[in-house]
């Protein structure tokens, strides 16, 4: 079920299948498998994996010392994955679990992404970019978040090839299992697009004149710039601190 019922609705990694569990076709040929061999368990594991999610969230949420199930106010999933939906309301971003009455007089839908194994609750990072000024360039760019206490790696901005227009600003939504701290640096790297038409439609560099991180726990945000805007193909540039 992913309507909204309730005062408060969580929707862990968008409220449908989650990370770790089989998708559709494979919980029907793993159920089958399993309930051929009398693998009761593993039936239970197969179908019902992402619903027992549930429990093991709750679970954790009581026995956890730090990370909380921050949840962030979103109006659809597509939105909280491109890290549009990272700002908490003036009574603070609930807690989903154990902790959530203590939010009581919050309303809304709530969404927040988790590992694919537990412990599963993780922090966010809402990752922005803006283009500059002159600039269009056409490809894919790849995020590093380096903080003060651990580092985010391989963090792609799309699913594919973008275009990257002047003035323009592109977001995604990082996570991270550990908080890593204050943010040191982000680097960023830019490959052009191999689509033969495109290649020679578009110049050899992209154009980035800064990057936003706001973490989401914290609800602080950092602005870093690079000592050159234009990133070649191929290439990757550190933004650093304003």
């Amino acid at each position: 079920m992913i309507q909204p019922i309730g005062h408060l609705d969580f929707f862990p990694n968008g409220g449908a299948d989650q990370p770790g569990c089989t998708k559709n076709f494979g919980k029907i040929t793993g159920g089958i498998m399993a309930a051929l061999s009398l693998d009761y368990e593993g039936l239970e594991n197969a179908i019902g994996c992402s619903h027992l999610r549930s429990i093991q969230f709750f679970t954790e949420s009581i026995t956890a010392t730090s990370c909380n199930f921050m949840s962030y106010p979103c109006s659809k999933d597509a939105d909280f994955d491109a890290g549009k939906c990272m700002t908490c309301p003036a009574g603070g971003c609930p807690q989903m679990g154990f902790n959530a009455d203590k939010f009581a007089s919050s309303r809304g839908t709530y969404y927040l992404q988790t590992s694919a194994a537990g412990p599963f609750c993780s922090y966010h990072y809402a990752v922005t970019l803006a283009g500059g000024q002159t600039v269009t360039g056409k490809g894919t760019v790849t995020l590093k978040i380096v903080g003060a206490a651990g580092t985010i790696d391989n963090i792609p901005l799309s699913s594919g090839d973008m275009e990257f227009k002047p003035r323009t600003s592109y977001s995604t939504l990082a996570r991270s299992s550990t908080d890593i701290g204050a943010i040191r640096n982000v680097v960023v790297k830019f490959q052009k697009t191999t689509n033969l038409i495109s290649a020679l439609l578009y110049p050899d560099i992209v154009e980035i004149e800064s990057v936003t991180v706001r973490r989401g726990e914290s609800q602080v945000q950092s602005r870093l710039c690079p000592n050159s805007v234009l990133i070649q193909n191929g290439a990757s540039t550190t933004y650093s601190p304003c």
